[in-house]
């Protein structure tokens, strides 16, 4: 698998930063309560890992995967393709047809 079918690992951080907020959210969670949950020192650890603005380690990742109550891959899922990649997967993979609308 190429770099670009991969995506950038600034992609990567950015869609984890998102369904890290996503699943948060899903749980009616204030930053403070995942805080609390991940055994963070401040809910300002949570702020900045959902703006992307700091890369989360391993160890964080794990306690924020347990906290918010998912699996680690979880995190790393895709909540919605995008209408691209539905067509992308309609055409390399047709029988997936659980992505078309």
């Amino acid at each position: 698998m190429s770099r670009e079918q991969r995506g950038s690992s600034s992609d990567v951080q950015r869609h984890l930063a998102e369904n890290i907020r996503g699943r948060r959210e899903q749980l009616g969670l204030t930053q403070a309560d995942l805080a609390a949950r991940a055994g963070f020192s401040a809910p300002q650890i949570v702020s900045s890992i959902e703006r992307n603005e700091r890369e989360v380690k391993a160890v964080e990742l794990a306690a924020i995967a347990q906290a918010l109550h998912c699996d680690l891959m979880d995190l790393f899922a895709q909540m919605a393709p995008t209408p691209e990649l539905q067509k992308k997967i309609l055409v390399d993979n047709p029988t997936r047809l659980y992505f078309a609308n």
